[in-house]
């Protein structure tokens, strides 16, 4: 008999997360008011993990991989175990889902089949009636960063809308989409997987949509640190030069100078210059791999860069940097060079931070 129901496959990944926050996360999922799906935890550490959670939550799917290649490469392996599954959800284990967060992802997927991602709504698990994201926002030079973060809840009115780009911590995949853009680009190991796999998105053609009914609550700390922002910025600056045309590349050139030069100095001052230069020799390096990626989504794209515009933002408005060098030097100066590209691109200017979903 055919099933008239989705296969819906949650996908988890574990390393190193504490055996209470896991088993909180487990045991949230258990009192899900939609049960027809498949969990699969992939663990990347210590395999006791498994042991110790195939006893307690006997009816998930636990794999091991043999040592910790990353985020997006065990999410992969998730994909790969079930090739035949309709959805795919990942969701972090240091989180805690609401009764029906499976139930509104799914809801929201059936109203709206032009869109290939769904990300729920986001809020902190230690103050949760504030706002972890509602959905993650990209500067033209690649930053991305949350939106609303910190905010209240009630002070925002919610609606579905499209967004730029989806958390990894909370968001549902159409197979289709992975069938026709590829997984998870797996060499990023950590950070900004999600935000390259939705610029993909976006140029392919397809939709990325915040499901507010579905709640997540994530027990997220904003901290940069060494290794975070090496991470960061290498897989910003290889997306950046593997997804952008190249006339768009050199039209926005100057403004990443500017920038460049100004996160040198900021890695200087916290003592991560050799973080931060190892970064822009990776992607010299890596101009090979870039080249590949470049074909890769040559072949994808069904959208120009000029008409994805309106969804990156010109200045950078987060709520945990509030520099003053950053407020009162950078984002005027890329502010003004971002409405001058659009001046160059013959598109008509718009308000700073205004969104094709605001």
């Amino acid at each position: 008999m055919s099933r008239t129901t989705p296969r819906i496959t949650v996908v988890t990944v574990t390393y190193h997360f504490l055996k209470d926050d896991i088993h909180r996360f487990l045991q949230s999922l258990t009192e899900q008011s939609y049960m027809d799906f498949e969990l699969i935890l992939v663990n990347n550490g210590d395999p006791a993990i498994i042991a110790h959670f195939e006893q307690i939550f006997p009816g998930f799917t636990y794999l091991q991989n043999p040592e910790n290649y990353g985020f997006a490469h065990a999410c992969n392996v998730a994909f790969s175990h079930r090739p035949d599954s309709d959805y795919f959800v990942l969701i972090n284990p240091d989180t805690v889902v609401d009764q029906n967060w499976l139930k509104s992802l799914i809801d929201g997927a059936s109203r709206h089949p032009d869109t290939a991602i769904f990300q729920s709504l986001i809020l902190l698990l230690k103050d949760q009636q504030r706002v972890n994201t509602t959905g993650n926002v990209m500067h033209y030079l690649g930053t991305i960063y949350c939106e609303d973060f910190n905010r209240p809840y009630s002070s925002l009115s919610l609606t579905e809308r499209d967004i730029t780009s989806a958390s990894g911590a909370s968001m549902l995949i159409r197979r289709e989409l992975i069938d026709s853009i590829g997984p998870l680009n797996h060499y990023f190991f950590l950070y900004y997987e999600d935000a390259e796999f939705s610029w993909r998105t976006l140029l392919a053609g397809h939709k990325i949509k915040l499901i507010p009914t579905s709640i997540c609550y994530h027990d997220y700390i904003f901290k940069v640190y060494p290794k975070r922002f090496y991470y960061l910025e290498r897989n910003r600056l290889l997306s950046y030069f593997s997804n952008l045309e190249l006339k768009t590349i050199l039209l926005f050139m100057p403004a990443l100078i500017f920038w460049e030069g100004g996160m040198f100095l900021y890695s200087i001052m916290r003592g991560w210059a050799g973080y931060k230069l190892l970064s822009w020799l990776i992607c010299f390096v890596k101009i090979p791999y870039i080249l590949r990626q470049r074909r890769k989504i040559k072949a994808i794209r069904k959208v120009r860069d000029r008409d994805l515009l309106d969804y990156f933002i010109s200045q950078i408005d987060f709520a945990d940097v509030n520099h003053p060098l950053l407020k009162k030097v950078a984002n005027p100066v890329l502010k003004a060079y971002f409405r001058f590209s659009l001046w160059l691109c013959a598109l008509k200017s718009r308000p700073s931070g205004s969104r094709p979903h605001t």
